[in-house]
């Protein structure tokens, strides 16, 4: 299985230069000014399509925007509409080479990470250097990150990828983000760097064209498999495979199904039936208890919801959740966690200004669902088999603050018409509530409330942040109130 694995690596990327792209094929996650823009898109009917996993095909987001909208677009519509297209690869792109430096310097990394970009380490430093054939789209990323101790070099953010009539092609070192959360993804975030993999990934939505199936409406599919080879893990090189089904069977309304598997591994059965029953289901028992049974594997799997609308004619409203379940019980997720939230965009003056509120929780403290629904801990990212957990280079890969935690969220966005953008956000975090250290992030019980400010600014050189973090406490400090400042800045450009 390892000879396979990195045959498929290898041929994947190998393909990418035989292929037939137009550009880069992706958006990728960690623009929230640019998310922010393509939600309001969509909900304005110029993107149609599931927009709840990323990285998002360009060819999903650039399909409808150069239609006429066949009414006048509000001011706010249009600055959002210009900088998605400005942001959006062209013809003249194809067969230039672009290379780009992206650094960040913090004096303390964050807690975790939300939607956005930001540094990993107090040094975080990558240059690129990317090139879209007619044929092929590829990226070599190198980049560097540092701390009071060492530093390494990463290839995160390198990629190859070719296109075969509607699906892409990809491997390399690619982030996803999988349902609508702002703070975290309880499934796929970007919280931990991203492991190599191989995957299959579609590009335009389009519905089927069965009448049997055409009820979906637009409908997105990305699988991937990867190996999580990490040198921290207690059984080393477990595979990692993700699935992710979306579909939008009514405008506005976004319906995601998402699996993830970790199988295989140093001392781990790794046969034809092992992956048999991994791959369908049902199988999967935490704590198998019967003479000679084996678990397969360790699965999260789950759902999530989005749907948008708009309030009095002018505010664009959506409501969203997302529970995702840790075992399994007659075949389906069970022991969920769960995230919900909503966000409000209002238009503010006339020239294009507009303000974004987001409020979200989250709670990884397992439930049960039925009769008898209560709480179980040290369940949610662990494994009895997998003891490292969902976890790479000891950070979760879901949400923020790993298992046994209750946050909220709170964070208004506002970009003024030269696309300047500020942002204010406050989070409270219950971590590791019952202090029994299945938890990466924490080994000990902390309540943690956290203020972030912070602008964005886009210019001819670049694009530069600059954000202030101050939080009250700190993890792994029990009994005292270790509160810290931070100050992050970071410049990005392309040329």
């Amino acid at each position: 299985m390892k000879r396979f694995f990195k045959l498929c690596l290898v041929l994947g990327m190998a393909a990418a230069f035989a292929g037939a792209a137009n550009a880069s094929p992706w958006a990728e996650a960690g623009d929230r000014q640019l998310r922010s823009d393509i939600e309001l898109l969509a909900q304005y009917g110029l993107i149609r399509g599931p927009i709840t996993a990323w990285p998002l095909p360009w060819a999903q987001i650039s399909s409808r925007l150069h239609d006429d909208p066949g009414r006048p677009l509000p001011a706010h519509i249009r600055l959002a509409l210009a900088r998605v297209k400005a942001k959006m690869p062209s013809e003249d792109d194809i067969g230039r080479p672009r290379l780009g430096i992206d650094a960040r310097g913090a004096s303390r990394a964050k807690i975790g990470r939300d939607f956005g970009d930001a540094a990993r380490h107090k040094a975080d430093v990558t240059a690129s250097a990317e090139v879209n054939l007619s044929a092929a789209s590829a990226r070599v990323s190198v980049g560097y990150l540092g701390d009071d101790e060492d530093g390494k070099l990463i290839l995160d953010g390198s990629y190859l990828a070719f296109a075969l009539g509607n699906w892409a092609i990809y491997g390399g070192w690619l982030d996803h983000w999988w349902g609508p959360g702002w703070s975290s993804s309880l499934i796929m975030s970007t919280n931990a760097r991203p492991a190599p993999r191989v995957g299959l990934m579609r590009l335009d939505p389009r519905p089927f064209g069965t009448k049997w199936l055409s009820w979906l409406g637009p409908w997105q599919f990305n699988v991937f498999l990867g190996r999580l080879d990490d040198d921290e893990r207690i059984i080393r090189d477990p595979y990692f495979v993700g699935m992710r089904f979306s579909f939008s069977p009514i405008d506005n309304l976004d319906i995601g199904l998402s699996r993830t598997i970790m199988l295989c591994g140093d001392g781990r059965p790794c046969g034809f039936n092992i992956w048999t029953k991994a791959l369908i289901g049902g199988f999967g028992v935490d704590n198998p208890d019967k003479p000679g049974e084996v678990d397969p594997s360790n699965q999260l799997a789950g759902y999530d919801v989005r749907y948008s609308f708009n309030l009095n004619d002018s505010i664009s409203t959506a409501i969203y959740g997302q529970m995702i379940g840790e075992d399994q019980k007659y075949a389906i997720p069970n022991k969920y966690s769960l995230l919900l939230g909503a966000s409000f965009l209002v238009p503010v003056g006339n020239e294009g200004e507009m303000l974004r509120f987001i409020l979200e929780h989250t709670d990884t403290v397992s439930f049960l669902t039925g009769k008898g629904r209560f709480h179980q801990y040290n369940v949610f990212y662990n494994h009895n088999k997998y003891r490292s957990g969902y976890r790479y280079h000891d950070v979760v890969m879901g949400d923020r603050y790993d298992s046994d935690s209750r946050a909220w969220y709170l964070s208004g966005m506002f970009t003024d018409k030269d696309s300047w953008t500020y942002r204010v956000a406050v989070q409270r975090a219950n971590i590791n509530i019952d202090n029994a250290g299945q938890n990466a992030l924490s080994t000990t019980k902390e309540r943690i409330h956290t203020l972030e400010a912070g602008i964005t600014v886009p210019s001819d050189f670049g694009t530069f942040d600059l954000e202030a973090r101050y939080s009250d406490d700190w993890p792994n400090t029990p009994g005292v109130s270790d509160g810290k400042a931070a100050l992050e800045a970071g410049w990005g450009i392309q040329f």
